[in-house]
């Protein structure tokens, strides 16, 4: 509910603090005085456009804000307009953009009357509201469940199929890749091979040269040092009689003799082992610009083109899964399309059943306010398949007899709109969810028995939301909860616009001058408390 409205600066309002209770709070006043303008703050509080002429004038700015309370959760929503034309919006001390708060005021207040801010105008909010009225809900919700995983899988197979066209390209410069790859026939380690055996067989000349030296220089060359070691032996032979200690060396000798007899040996084997290759060195060349080729195509090392070759041999697999994935996709797509579409029928029929009843209780409702020509219908078309299903709704109304049925939104405004709203309400009490509703003078060009009746609507309305009505008819008036006056003074040379709540007697006199005018009589005070009374 709406706890308080607070006005600041705004027409020929200076302050003015309102609380307000449950149920039905009525305003009252003499034309001009300024009650339209409360209902204009409130519009403006849920975001409304705003003109700066509206600014009280000699003041910068205008500020309004409101405290709501629904169901034990506080919000508090500020607005403040200047005469420069910027303006600043709250909630809770937010700031907020005028559309977040206009998204919000949506779901707060409705006002019926010379304002745009009435949900029920909107068709789109007409086929939840006859699903709500049906209690058809939950059939909603599990087509909008089916609808959005199907959109989700209808998404997925696009992503999928544009993927497909793209990959021949992708599948055959992958395939080359790894074919390209493959037949280096690579191991780690493999370049580094290739260099050290392209290098001997490069180098055949020079180490057969060297190595044949060398052996020369140990066995066949003059004073080669085998000799020279056999002769050193033979020293130590001749001088091991004299010292015991002497054998140790001759041992030596004889041991360095060996080993390098060995060493020769091994040599040997190298050397005649060595063999030119030129067809060799030219294949181990081709590998090794092959091996390079690749670096500077697919990594820096082996192990880098290695782990390449793995990555696009995964990226071929995806694309062969791919088409299984596409074609299990278009099954379950056919098949949530049926089943979305099967079951927004069976809604449509259950729609139809429920528009029915709707239109009927709608003209009862407005033939008890006096609207008894007035024709209602639930227009339901085929649409697209959506979320909500199959059907498009829109409430039609034709207010005077012969005329076509119309959209809501293009029937003639004021009281005759405003019971329109009061009737819809009325039977769409359980189906709308915005907890408060304001009426701007729903008494225009009615009266008697028809004020009786709207009166006792609202009243009845009121017992589940919170309604602020302005009327001019005592006959409305006097069901209010709350009572309010509307009166302008002139302070200071200035008018201003005061608002006071009305209690006992001061209550009874206010019903009595709208009965009677400008000038109360015993008559008008006695059908006043009758008013009240009854």
């Amino acid at each position: 509910m709406l706890k308080g409205l607070n006005i600041e600066n705004f027409a020929i309002i200076d302050n003015l603090s309102l609380k307000f209770d449950g149920g039905l709070n009525v305003f009252t006043g003499e034309t001009g005085a300024g009650k339209t303008i409360i209902i204009e703050a409130l519009s403006l509080i849920l975001g409304e456009k705003v003109e700066t002429a509206l600014i009280r004038t000699g003041e910068e700015k205008a500020v309004i804000s409101t405290l709501f309370d629904l169901n034990g959760d506080e919000i508090f929503i500020k607005r403040e307009i200047t005469s420069a034309g910027r303006g600043i919006c709250y909630i809770n001390e937010k700031i907020v953009s005028l559309n977040a708060l206009k998204e919000i005021g949506n779901t707060l207040v409705d006002i019926h009357g010379q304002h745009e801010h009435q949900s029920l105008l909107k068709p789109d909010k007409h086929i939840d509201l006859l699903d709500r009225f049906g209690e058809l809900q939950t059939r909603q919700e599990k087509i909008t469940e089916i609808y959005n995983e199907l959109k989700k899988r209808e998404k997925r197979l696009d992503e999928l199929k544009t993927l497909e066209k793209e990959s021949e390209t992708l599948r055959e410069l992958f395939q080359f890749q790894v074919d390209e790859i493959t037949g280096a026939n690579l191991s780690e380690g493999d370049d580094v091979k290739i260099e050290k055996e392209r290098l001997v067989l490069s180098s055949f000349q020079k180490l057969t040269e060297g190595v044949s030296g060398i052996y020369q220089e140990l066995f066949e060359s003059e004073g080669a040092i085998i000799d020279r070691l056999k002769k050193i032996a033979g020293q130590l032979q001749d001088i091991a009689p004299l010292d015991e200690s002497i054998k140790g060396f001759l041992k030596s000798i004889d041991e360095a003799s060996l080993s390098l007899q060995e060493f020769a040996s091994e040599l040997r084997k190298y050397r005649d082992g060595l063999e030119y290759d030129p067809q060799r060195i030219e294949v181990l060349t081709e590998k090794q610009d092959f091996i390079q080729k690749l670096k500077r195509k697919y990594g820096t090392t082996i192990r880098e083109i290695l782990d390449f070759k793995k990555e696009v041999e995964q990226k071929l697999k995806d694309i062969s899964s791919r088409k299984e994935e596409i074609e299990k996709l278009t099954t379950e797509v056919t098949q949530l399309k049926e089943k979305c579409l099967k079951e927004s029928q069976e809604l449509s029929k259950k729609r139809k059943m429920a528009a029915g009843k709707l239109e009927e209780n709608i003209e009862k409702e407005l033939a008890d306010l006096e609207m008894k020509k007035t024709k209602f219908k639930v227009q339901i078309s085929e649409s697209e398949l959506g979320p909500k299903g199959i059907d498009r709704i829109e409430f039609l109304l034709s207010p005077n007899l012969g005329e076509d049925l119309r959209p809501l939104v293009k029937i003639a405004s004021g009281g005759e709109m405003s019971r329109i709203m009061l009737a819809l309400k009325s039977i769409l009490l359980n189906a709308d969810e915005i907890p408060v509703m304001v009426f701007d003078e729903i008494d225009l060009g009615i009266g008697g028995k028809t004020a009786s009746s709207v009166g006792a609507k609202m009243k009845a309305l009121s017992s589940k939301k919170q309604i602020i009505c302005i009327t001019h008819l005592a006959q409305i008036a006097a069901f209010g909860n709350s009572h309010f006056k509307v009166e302008k003074s002139v302070e200071k040379g200035r008018t201003k616009t005061e608002v006071n709540e009305l209690n006992g007697d001061e209550r009874v006199k206010e019903i009595a001058r709208m009965i009677s005018g400008d000038k109360i009589t015993s008559t008008s005070l006695k059908h006043a408390k009758e008013l009240l009374e009854s």
